[in-house]
């Protein structure tokens, strides 16, 4: 029988050999700006033509295990939605509501289905039958035209525009003509390009706002090299804060080099950071309240709660261009943890309503298999859920 420590490195194998093409996937300068049309195609097709199908993944039997191994989650689910494009080969990464209604996803293909495909958004109905869910798909491409291959690590929506996150890059959306896209009772497959890019001080593996602030993060795993992180962003990573404008773009205009960190790319200063704990796979802060989707691995990922950092006093930390900036650090232990399926990403939340929303990776064809064998606990939906007090 194959141990869970050859699994675990088969994981992390096919983990690297997709994630090697992701410095690639998006163009290079310090910003890119574009002035023809943000669709570079139109067209409408039935559901039976489509590239991607919403397929439950999980058996019977793994279905009614998940309220018996994750009672705490389980109890605070309020809705679930199946996740498209599992049995595609894509493999889903970040999420983020446009509205209460729809909630747009991410997903990236890689090599281990045989061929790359470029990465998708995805905007699903969480309110419509499984069947009826799916509202349109948005192949992505770089604002040159080519076909933008990156991870899609998180998805933030705030103000006029929709954020994804890749290797240290932003790449911001129009939120409107998204929404505009959409037709009724139809499934809209469009071709589509940022309106702009940033690169940041970040590793860009998830990205979370508050409406006031853009937070991007650092995906950071002591064991694996490849997820190493600057010196600068403290021995675990750190998430980076960047103030917003009324219209959701960042105020910051001040940068600087990280060297060969990011190809000598030039990056925006933050206005502030978090440093983090290893392992984090997305980030809201809501209120008082700071949580962590924690995942590595074949077993089970967690929800980590802590008290929101930013109501203590900084620290300061020196950036490579020799000024100093205000940063905060978690407590060193989460107040409370609720145990989730295998493979925990991105994270949203609605503080007004207190619900916060995650996806799992872990249906995807890249990653059932292992987890499986592992004894892990898989899963095809997008979940809801009442955010739990610190």
């Amino acid at each position: 029988m194959t141990s869970s420590l050859g699994l675990l490195l088969a994981l992390v194998f096919c983990l690297t050999l997709d994630l090697t093409s992701v410095a690639s996937a998006t163009s290079t300068d310090h910003q890119h700006a574009v002035t023809d049309t943000l669709f570079t195609a139109q067209h409408v097709d039935t559901l039976d033509t489509l590239p991607i199908s919403s397929s439950q993944v999980m058996t019977a039997a793994e279905r009614s295990a998940f309220a018996t191994k994750h009672p705490d989650f389980a109890d605070a689910v309020t809705s679930s939605t199946l996740l498209p494009g599992l049995e595609e080969g894509y493999t889903p990464q970040g999420l983020t509501r446009l509205t209460p209604d729809l909630l747009l996803v991410t997903s990236y293909r890689g090599f281990h289905v045989g061929s790359k495909a470029p990465s998708l958004f995805i905007i699903m109905n969480t309110t419509a039958a499984s069947d009826a869910s799916l509202l349109a798909i948005f192949t992505l491409h770089n604002t040159d035209g080519t076909p933008f291959y990156g991870h899609c690590g998180g998805a933030a929506s705030v103000a006029d525009l929709v954020y994804t996150v890749n290797d240290y890059e932003l790449l911001a959306f129009d939120r409107e003509q998204l929404l505009g896209a959409l037709v009724p009772d139809t499934v809209v497959l469009l071709d589509i390009k940022p309106i702009f890019t940033e690169f940041v001080d970040s590793k860009a593996s998830y990205v979370f706002s508050d409406n006031e602030r853009l937070y991007v993060g650092d995906f950071y795993e002591p064991v694996i090299p490849f997820f190493s992180v600057p010196s600068h962003h403290g021995p675990s990573g750190w998430v980076a804060g960047y103030d917003l404008d009324e219209s959701g773009r960042i105020t910051a205009t001040d940068s600087y080099s990280l060297g060969f960190m990011v190809h000598d790319k030039t990056v925006l200063k933050p206005d502030l950071a978090i440093q983090i704990t290893a392992g984090v796979q997305g980030i809201i802060l809501c209120d008082s309240t700071l949580a962590l989707s924690l995942a590595f691995g074949l077993y089970d990922a967690t929800l980590a709660l802590y008290p929101n950092p930013l109501s203590t006093e900084p620290t300061t930390t020196e950036l490579p261009d020799g000024s100093f900036l205000p940063t905060y650090t978690l407590a060193k232990e989460p107040s409370s943890k609720i145990a989730l399926p295998t493979g925990s990403e991105d994270l949203d939340c609605d503080c007004d309503s207190n619900t916060a929303q995650v996806l799992f990776e872990s249906a995807s064809t890249l990653y059932r298999t292992p987890i499986r064998l592992a004894g892990g606990s898989i899963e095809d939906r997008t979940f809801s859920f009442t955010l739990p007090a610190p």
